[in-house]
């Protein structure tokens, strides 16, 4: 990755400012993002919706939704840095990417309201055991509550948008 070129600004942010340039960077690059998003979640649901009753595919889907995410900000660390991998590579090297956290982001690390912000410290520099609970104690200072409360609201907002989906499908009907 060349730093050179970086598609923002590199500079300090507080941890708004922080959050912000998150969403620019969703807005940016929305169309890939739900692409890849959905070429991963789809067929997921798929075979859930086969193998399992509905409201437990819908779990099954909902639980797996870390390994989603991975590929996303997959394609987001790259397009910062002005490269932008295709589908087939993500394909590719999707087990490369999901296998190193695979066990701690389906068990113990879930459910942890920090996951937005212990995710991608996980996946993009790679560290373990001691390491990484160095490395997060020292990004988790003074930060820790804004990434909370962005899990918080983000939660809302998706239960918002699933109730109102599914209260026009029965308007509809």
């Amino acid at each position: 990755m060349n730093i050179e070129r970086m598609t923002t600004e590199l500079r300090p942010r507080n941890r708004w400012e922080a959050i912000d340039l998150g969403f620019t960077m969703a807005r940016q690059w929305f169309l890939p993002l739900w692409g890849l998003w959905l070429l991963l979640a789809l067929p997921s649901f798929i075979i859930a919706s086969l193998a399992l009753p509905a409201y437990w595919s819908v779990f099954a889907v909902w639980w797996l939704k870390p390994l989603f995410e991975q590929a996303v900000l997959y394609y987001l660390s790259h397009s910062l840095f002005g490269e932008y991998p295709s589908f087939q590579h993500i394909r590719k090297q999707l087990w490369q990417i999901i296998k190193p956290q695979l066990w701690q982001s389906l068990s113990f690390r879930r459910l942890s309201l920090a996951r937005s912000f212990n995710q991608p410290t996980a996946m993009l520099e790679q560290l373990t055991g001691q390491r990484r609970r160095q490395r997060l104690e020292v990004l988790h200072h003074n930060q820790r509550n804004v990434s909370q409360w962005l899990t918080i609201v983000s939660v809302h907002l998706e239960t918002t948008l699933y109730l109102s989906l599914f209260a026009a499908l029965l308007i509809l009907i």
